[in-house]
């Protein structure tokens, strides 16, 4: 019930921060398509259609996916992509990501994708509309969560010495254009859609 009440707060507050905007204005700095009525566009592989001005989003989404993209539309500054990747831990104010609830929930959701066959993985990645990588680590995809909001996520699979860990990064114009909580949550939403599309 504390969640909806928080959910319903902040999605209030965003839609606030919409009211007046130029939706043409928006499109030119977030990348989505208007057609004169609604945005289109793609969030992580799923098409998603977002009206003007009611901001309902479809099909529907996770209501924190949902809440993400338009807290998103209500903050963004257009920033260029910068093509340099950051770990939230990176970002100006990335001190309050480490150790928090969703920073390890993220962990233990990276532990849990490392046990399962790399090509699983790799076909899981591709439903979400990801591109594989070649980095350092061993398995590497690039995410959309929206058109200017690239995410990379780089896996080392597990050994006999340690566990898999991972990272997600985000193009460092993102520390301009989401809060860092919206950031989180935007790591958290991928790395569960990936477990969820693996099993």
């Amino acid at each position: 019930m504390e969640n909806n009440r928080q959910f319903e707060l902040m999605r209030s507050a965003a839609r606030q921060k919409l009211e007046g905007a130029d939706p043409v204005q928006l499109s030119v700095l977030t990348g989505l398509c208007w057609d004169g009525r609604t945005f289109d566009t793609e969030t992580l592989g799923i098409p998603i259609r977002i009206s003007w001005p009611e901001c309902q989003i479809s099909p529907a989404l996770e209501m924190w996916h949902d809440l993400t993209i338009l807290q998103y539309l209500a903050n963004t500054k257009g920033t260029t992509l910068m093509g340099k990747f950051l770990a939230l831990s990176e970002f100006h104010s990335g001190g309050l990501a480490k150790g928090t609830s969703f920073d390890r929930d993220n962990d233990r959701i990276i532990s849990r994708i490392g046990l399962h066959d790399p090509q699983a993985i790799r076909e899981a990645a591709a439903k979400l509309g990801g591109t594989e990588l070649q980095e350092k680590s061993d398995l590497s995809f690039l995410f959309s969560f929206l058109p200017h909001i690239p995410i990379k996520f780089n896996l080392w699979l597990p050994d006999e010495e340690f566990p898999a860990s991972g990272k997600i990064l985000f193009d460092a114009s993102a520390e301009n254009d989401l809060q860092i909580e919206a950031a989180g949550t935007v790591a958290a939403i991928c790395l569960s859609l990936l477990e969820r599309v693996i099993e």
